[in-house]
Parts: structure tokens; C-alpha cells; sequence
């Protein structure tokens, strides 16, 4: 029976590996469409979002690798969809997602640094309590 169970096993296994490798690849192909659209003379609502979806695959593989210049990527991605369309509140959540988790600390660390203060407001918005 152990015999039987190690098929079983590798058989689920290799199954599990190929929806990865799928998976994988779709999402390849999903931002490089989203990053053609981003680049494209699409209307700008539209741009918006595709650099807010792109934001979210980024933030996805910075948080599962540990990617600190992915974070500082999907930053600016989602100050890029907020300044393409000022409106797009989820592209504003999701800036300030990024930011509490660490996405903007070197750029709060330099600010610190270059206006010297220390005090309220010199952090990072939504860095508070």
C-alpha cells in the first residue's frame, strides 16, 4: 500500500506543479498586457487602472518573495493610476496599503533626513496611529 500512496503522491504533485506553471503564465501574460495598456494612448481612466491592477500583481509577489524594491514598484505604480485619475479610490487604498507595510520607508527616511524634523506630520501619511 506505501507503494500505491507514493504514486498517489507524485501524481498529485505533478499536477499541483503544472497548475503553478500555468498560473505562472498567465499572470506573465496578464502584466504584459497591463503594462501595454499602461503604456498605450488608452483614456486615462483606463490607464489608471491598469497601473492599479499592476500595482497588485507587484505588491502579490513583493509580499510572498519579500521584495522590498517590488514594494517601492508597486508605489510608484499606484501614484502613477492615482495621478492618471485623482478619482480611482482604489488605487488610493491600495497606496495606502503599500505604504503601511513598508513600501515608502526609504522615501519617509529621506524626507526625515532632508527637512531635519521629527515631529507630526514628518512621517509617511498613514504611518501613524
Amino acid at each position: 500500500m506505501p507503494a500505491l500512496r507514493r504514486a498517489v503522491d507524485a501524481l498529485a504533485a505533478r499536477r499541483a506543479a503544472k497548475r503553478r506553471s500555468g498560473a505562472q503564465r498567465a499572470e506573465h501574460v496578464a502584466e504584459q498586457t497591463l503594462d501595454g495598456v499602461l503604456r498605450s494612448n488608452a483614456p486615462a481612466g483606463t490607464r489608471s487602472q491598469s497601473a492599479n491592477l499592476l500595482g497588485i500583481l507587484v505588491v502579490r509577489d513583493s509580499v510572498t518573495t519579500g521584495s522590498s524594491a517590488g514594494m517601492t514598484r508597486a508605489t510608484r505604480l499606484f501614484r502613477r493610476a492615482i495621478a492618471l485619475e485623482p478619482q480611482n479610490e482604489s488605487a488610493q487604498f491600495n497606496l495606502e496599503l503599500v505604504l503601511s507595510l513598508g513600501g515608502g520607508k526609504s522615501q519617509a527616511k529621506s524626507a526625515k533626513t532632508a527637512g531635519g524634523g521629527t515631529g507630526a506630520g514628518s512621517d509617511v501619511a498613514g504611518s501613524g496611529y
